[in-house]
């Protein structure tokens, strides 16, 4: 993002992936073949790829969002989450309740309720949706990983413990 609210995108523009439309946004997140933002009016704007509905985001306000591989998910102004695109294992059909913050992986989600826990849906083949207890501040889900800042500061990581990723550890 520019310091005018405007957004610059380069690299590969298969589907129009990195040209993003005209106007000012207060985020922006990219997922494979699509990118989407939010505008300064709280509305969200998808560009790219649509194959699977990544690139339709639902009406309303929005105060912060996320764009996985195929899918985005973001926090409603009632703190609610929406989805939408791939969900065929149930990336893009988020829990009910209150959120601060929503992370979208590959095929998994992960949000930031407002009490401080950490809610996942989605795939679990690496118990990448299964968050430890505790309370935290922010969430990162990637592809079988998800990882995330605890309120005393701790960063905690969960799911395949492959080269440079480890489950449950505890990082200072």
């Amino acid at each position: 993002m520019k310091s005018d609210g405007s957004v610059a995108c380069w690299g590969s523009n298969n589907y129009g992936r990195s040209t993003p439309p005209a106007g000012a946004f207060t985020q922006v997140g990219a997922g494979s073949t699509h990118t989407c933002g939010v505008k300064t009016d709280s509305v969200v704007a998808c560009w790219g790829d649509n194959y699977y509905g990544q690139s339709t985001p639902p009406v309303g306000s929005f105060t912060q969002l996320s764009a996985g591989n195929y899918h985005t998910c973001g926090v409603k102004s009632d703190g609610s989450v929406a989805c939408w695109g791939y969900n065929s294992f149930g990336q893009s059909t988020p829990p009910a309740g209150s959120f601060t913050q929503v992370s979208a992986g590959s095929v998994h989600t992960c949000g930031v309720k407002s009490d401080g826990n950490v809610a996942c849906w989605g795939n679990n083949d690496y118990g990448q949706s299964t968050p430890p207890a505790g309370t935290f501040t922010q969430v990162g889900a990637e592809s079988v990983h998800t990882c995330g800042v605890k309120t005393d500061g701790v960063v905690a990581c969960w799911g395949l413990n492959g080269p440079g990723l480890s489950p449950g550890i505890v990082l200072p």
